[in-house]
């Protein structure tokens, strides 16, 4: 299972990577596709999870508003093109509305509702927080600011999986009685080492990466990212990684699913991929448009 996880986790690597460093329309183009793939195939997914707990909701519908999202902020900066509307906003309220009508037409209300209600659900649980990676790259249109921003949030929130993973396989063979589990019976491989050690490991890429890249993470000719700033968001993207990864597991355990999916060989379904950066784009995005307002 390590074999098959090192080969996707460098393959996915080196996709995304050359998406982020290389600078062009084409890059640009594949990175945008990367987002709708990680859309379309996180919500379904959910709704595949949700099915087998008893709860349906419109996945197509669903899928389409995602996606339609991600083009809504990328086909403006690609082309050049004025974009100051809320997108998201606008394609949700016209989802529920379409929504409420799908329900007036059912045989049965309540399953109606209940489908609209799932399907709510899932466009913000992935739809709206994993749009903010798309609203991150093009943070300056085209150019390179964004795809920076991005490879900022991505290896330090992931590098916390790494750390974690290494830091639990060892722990729990070196500690006489084993690692402390956080969450036994929601999700026995976590334990209090893995999460420190995954902490520590987002901290150091967080301190790598803003000497590393320096000026390419300037904001408005101004560096934002300080020394407290890239400890802080270190262990906060390590936090809320590790809590948007307890929450995917808790919906996992709830189907009965050990996998979100088994599209990546190694690492399941696009859903165990993304999960860490559901609640940390937000966020991220939050501190850049404080920081540039």
């Amino acid at each position: 299972m390590l074999k098959y996880r090192l080969i996707s986790g460098f393959t996915m690597g080196a996709i995304i990577l050359s998406s982020l460093l290389i600078e062009g329309l084409a890059t640009a183009i594949i990175f945008s596709v990367l987002c709708l793939f990680a859309m379309s195939g996180g919500l379904k997914e959910f709704f595949q999870m949700t099915e087998k707990i008893g709860l349906k909701g419109f996945s197509r519908m669903s899928m389409f508003v995602g996606c339609l999202a991600i083009c809504s902020i990328a086909v403006p900066n690609l082309f050049n093109l004025d974009h100051n509307m809320p997108f998201f906003e606008l394609l949700t309220i016209i989802f529920i509305i379409f929504g409420f009508l799908r329900v007036f037409n059912e045989d049965e209300h309540k399953n109606g509702l209940t489908k609209l209600f799932v399907s709510i659900a899932g466009l913000i649980y992935i739809g709206w927080t994993l749009s903010f990676i798309a609203q991150i790259y093009f943070f300056d249109g085209t150019e390179m600011l964004g795809r920076y921003l991005v490879l900022y949030l991505v290896a330090v929130t992931k590098f916390s999986d790494i750390g974690a993973f290494f830091t639990g396989t060892i722990s729990s063979k070196v500690l006489p009685s084993g690692n402390h589990k956080i969450a036994p019976k929601l999700s026995p491989g976590k334990s209090w080492e893995g999460f420190i050690g995954g902490i520590a490991a987002s901290v150091c890429v967080a301190l790598f990466l803003r000497d590393f890249l320096g000026e390419k993470l300037y904001i408005d000719g101004s560096e934002f990212l300080t020394l407290e700033i890239a400890i802080i968001t270190g262990t906060v993207f390590a936090t809320l990684g590790f809590i948007g990864d307890v929450a995917e597991s808790a919906l996992k355990r709830a189907s009965g699913m050990k996998d979100s999916g088994s599209f990546i060989p190694g690492m399941g379904g696009v859903l165990d991929v993304v999960d860490s950066l559901t609640l940390v784009s937000p966020l991220f995005y939050c501190l850049l448009v404080t920081v540039k307002n």
